[in-house]
């Protein structure tokens, strides 16, 4: 008589099986970070693939999960982020996948972070460009020193970020503006302002300016000055100045009592130049459908 168990195979001693197969934890971070693929996926690709990165970030590319994947998702949502101090501030625009991502602390933290540090390395005054707007390359908000890691970026924060949440991050805009004092507001992330005054006394200026930056905010002036073609209700100084106590007047009144002066202010909306590029890609469709109607 034959045990059964004699005509069973066993294994080849020296080759290991997918059970016996420990994941390199390294080159999990890295396909997770690259790919944005669920951690399961990536784990079961690199398991499938013995550890060979190549290989692994073939089988999610195959199952729709890869770098070029991740970037051509749409990220609309997210989180403005502002910083100021004497003369300079900064704004900045991160944007994320979902507004669940975007209203995370860490993602808070994150851009309030790199705006600091824009600010501090690379937003510096220029005599010809004050009270304006100017932009700031991402290229070179990116390549900043961010962390305690030796060699971290902010490069690296957002990809750590990424991997952290599974969403496509993209650094959309960094601008800064300059003048004697500069002020700035955010409204839970998705409305932010700055503006760019001068105002003589320290007190008032405590007391105005960052009223100022919330006004640009809530009531959405067009321009400072009367303007032709623009009405008194769009026209900021204009506008009761209501987030002053005491019935202050008019934001024009308030401020020639303080003989200050209102120079500039900038105002974005989360995921406006999102939405503009949505728009003329759907123009542009539109044309496309129209000349080949014609040739048809």
């Amino acid at each position: 008589w034959i045990s059964p168990s004699s005509y069973m195979c066993s294994p080849m001693r020296g080759y290991a099986t997918t059970s016996d197969l420990k994941v390199d934890v390294q080159l999990l971070k890295k396909l997770r970070r690259a790919t944005a693929a669920p951690m399961g996926d990536c784990r079961a690709a690199l398991l499938e693939a013995t550890n060979d990165y190549k290989a692994a970030a073939a089988i999610l590319s195959a199952k729709g999960h890869s770098a070029q994947a991740r970037d051509g998702r749409i990220s609309a949502q997210g989180a403005l982020a502002a910083s100021f101090c004497g003369p300079s501030g900064v704004l900045l625009e991160l944007n994320s996948e979902t507004d669940f991502v975007g209203r995370s602390d860490n993602f808070n933290t994150l851009a309030k972070v790199i705006a600091d540090t824009t600010l501090e390395l690379l937003a510096k005054p220029n005599s010809s460009e004050l009270h304006t707007e100017i932009t700031i390359p991402v290229e070179r908000v990116l390549a900043l020193p961010l962390g305690d890691k030796e060699g971290s970026t902010v490069q690296s924060s957002i990809g750590d970020l990424i991997y952290q949440s599974g969403e496509n991050v993209v650094l959309q805009r960094t601008a800064a503006l300059h003048g004697k004092q500069i002020f700035s507001y955010v409204h839970q992330g998705k409305r932010a302002a700055l503006v760019s005054v001068d105002i003589p006394n320290a007190d008032d200026a405590a007391r105005i300016g960052p009223k100022l930056a919330m006004h640009v905010i809530g009531y959405m002036p067009e321009v400072i000055a009367p303007t032709e073609g623009v009405s008194s209700s769009a026209t900021m100084l204009q506008q009761d100045f209501e987030l002053l106590e005491n019935n202050a007047g008019t934001v024009g009144e308030v401020l020639d009592k303080a003989n200050a002066k209102m120079h500039s202010f900038v105002r974005w909306t989360l995921g406006e130049l999102v939405q503009v590029s949505e728009q003329e890609d759907f123009a542009e469709e539109v044309q496309r459908k129209m000349q080949s109607t014609k040739t048809q």
